[in-house]
């Protein structure tokens, strides 16, 4: 039973989920009584205390992939698959319910090749070197750490790095501040790790074929034996679970942060996300949640009933697109019409972007050219099928750029963004810089800076009628075109310049030493 498996795994992983993987074998068994055995605690006929006798059995510790044991026993056959496709709805229907309390249960592929893929750790000998080397290399008066999947790629959530990272860089002398980077998928050479202002520890620098185990233990030990004052985790999965298990004694030395942009559903309606995940098996042992829009606290406060004092600690710090050397609007250029309907498309090509609906807006606009900026993230990413755009005279993919200058801006007569899953996205705000009139859904944070006189927000993901008649009227009223360019200028410049970023995170109680300028 490979549903059953995945709770078990789950339970070894995290044991939180102990209580709902409880639950999800109860179900199971229900349907297929001899499938699954004994119950882990059942005792044979011959040994079975009376009721006045009967002592708590331990549960026993559930293995991922069992190995076949000369002399052993047989493993009991699994169920047919014509009774399990017949009861899958079922079961499907009382999972979708469980991963609401138990979000690492979904039953997808992506879970299942993780909990197969589990490894034996490491010897304690190997641990110990691992773990002197990561102290060697850490400063010595360290006392604000962030933590980090990933750096050197090019997307949204690099550049808020890159902006946390400087305005810590000017706040901190060199040796009180570091990032930790305990992901697997973290391969940015040494080489190019000193242009970050800042000491780097890299745990893929000390061994690649760490398991998680082991990066969770490394990164735990860091936390005990430094007590940094602050500990920020911007999308490290590793420091995230750190912050779950340990959080409650993390917090007495150290303020703990982490960022939290949406929440986001994927695939067949899967929660996945710090949001889902980690903010509310953390939220008692955490200094604050750093958002970049305003609609996910409220989506928190809707989803967790969170009273006020726990509203207080989520803290906007829109991210800067303008001002970052100095005037605001040396970095925004005016709407020019280029006299043609010619559309842009620029962002990271992912799974939840829906380049589905740009095909279907493609479609209804024949007389419209439409040109891709950007590829895929490789690190993690979801199948997706790009076949279509090759068969589309209309659309055309220039895969990744370097940097935006590389990007014709005064070629384009709008901006479209399709999407399912935001927070504030940076490439809307670039759009407008570069004085684009934006299309884009009313999906996250978009609305805080698009609407009806900034843009042409539309109503959802999928509303392709919407979508069209914004494009119609851009072409047909340039003027108004310009003046929506204009106002949605205005707001950037106010809101998302590097000034305001600086101010936010000063304004954070406790993120940053008092009396530092």
């Amino acid at each position: 039973m490979i549903l059953l498996k995945m709770a078990q795994a789950a339970v070894h992983r995290w044991p939180a989920t102990r209580p709902a993987a409880r639950l999800l074998a109860r179900i199971v068994r229900a349907f297929f009584p001899d499938a699954l055995g004994p119950p882990p605690n059942a005792r044979t006929p011959a040994s079975q205390p009376s009721e006045s006798q009967a002592e708590p059995v331990a549960e026993p510790r559930p293995q991922l992939e069992p190995t076949a044991v000369a002399g052993a026993e047989p493993q009991p056959a699994a169920p047919a698959p014509d009774r399990f496709d017949e009861l899958w709805p079922a079961l499907r229907a009382d999972l979708d319910e469980l991963r609401e309390v138990a979000h690492v249960l979904n039953p997808s592929e992506a879970f299942q090749s993780i909990v197969r893929a589990g490894r034996q750790p490491p010897p304690a000998v190997l641990r110990g070197r691992l773990m002197r080397d990561a102290l060697a290399r850490m400063p010595r008066k360290v006392r604000h750490i962030v933590a980090l999947p990933w750096l050197g790629f090019n997307g949204g959530s690099e550049r808020v790095s890159q902006n946390l990272l400087r305005m810590l860089a000017e706040h901190y002398d060199e040796d009180e501040c570091c990032v930790v980077a305990p992901e697997a998928i973290f391969d940015l050479p040494l080489s190019e790790q000193r242009r970050y202002g800042m000491p780097i520890l890299a745990f893929n620098d000390l061994d690649t074929q760490m398991d998680s185990d082991t990066r969770l233990e490394l990164f735990d030990r860091l936390m005990v034996q430094f007590r940094p004052a602050t500990v920020h985790t911007v999308n490290s999965t590793v420091a995230w679970l750190a912050f779950r298990y340990r959080g409650a004694q993390y917090s007495r030395d150290t303020r703990l942060f982490g960022n939290v942009y949406s929440d986001i559903r994927i695939m067949e309606d899967i929660p996945v996300g710090a949001f889902w995940q980690y903010l509310p098996d953390t939220l008692d042992d955490m200094a604050g949640f750093v958002v970049d829009n305003r609609r996910v606290v409220e989506r928190a406060r809707a989803t967790y009933a969170l009273p006020h004092e726990d509203l207080a600690r989520f803290h906007l710090t829109p991210t800067p697109v303008v001002g970052l050397r100095g005037n605001p609007q040396a970095d925004m250029r005016p709407f020019r019409d280029p006299g043609v309907r010619r559309s842009l498309w620029m962002s990271r090509v992912a799974w939840e972007k829906r380049l589905d609906v740009l095909k279907n807006i493609a479609e209804r606009c024949p007389d419209r050219s439409f040109h891709i900026y950007g590829d895929r993230q490789e690190k993690g990413s979801l199948p997706l099928d790009l076949s279509w755009i090759d068969a589309a005279h209309n659309v055309h993919r220039h895969g990744a750029f370097g940097i935006l200058a590389d990007i014709p801006f005064e070629q384009f007569d709008s901006f479209v963004f399709t999407t399912m899953a935001e927070g504030m996205p940076i490439a809307v705000l670039e759009a407008v810089a570069f004085g684009l009139p934006v299309v884009a859904p009313d999906v996250g944070g978009i609305g805080e800076l698009i609407d009806e006189d900034t843009g042409w927000l539309v109503s959802g993901p999928d509303a392709v009628e919407e979508y069209i008649a914004a494009l119609d009227e851009i072409r047909a009223r340039p003027d108004e075109a310009q003046r929506r360019v204009a106002a949605a200028q205005a707001r950037l410049a106010q809101r998302h310049s590097w000034e305001n970023f600086r101010r936010s995170f000063h304004a954070i109680p406790g993120y940053l030493d008092t009396g530092r300028a």
